[in-house]
């Protein structure tokens, strides 16, 4: 069974690139095995609104990006958040 974990993304000191900080596993992660948009869309507040999170482009360059990662973008196309599954 798949965990999902997540981490906040922080601006680095090179203009466009960002650094995910410590990462946590989600709290019941586990029971999604993976499926990391089901588990943001359940847990939001406004489905559409984090549909547009996930589906929005991000500039700049994330470090150290797990495989597969869902990023989280504001509206001005900075990355907020990754979230990823492992075992």
């Amino acid at each position: 069974m798949k965990k999902i974990y997540t981490a906040v993304l922080r601006r680095t000191s090179t203009e466009g690139e960002y650094a995910w900080t410590e990462s946590t596993e989600c709290e019941r992660g586990e029971e999604w095995n993976g499926d990391i948009v089901s588990y943001l869309l359940n847990a939001a507040e406004d489905e559409d609104e984090m549909q547009e999170m996930i589906n929005r482009p991000y500039t700049g360059a994330i470090h150290n990006l797990p495989e597969d990662a869902v990023i989280l973008t504001a509206e001005n196309g900075v990355p907020v958040e990754i979230y990823w599954s492992a075992k």
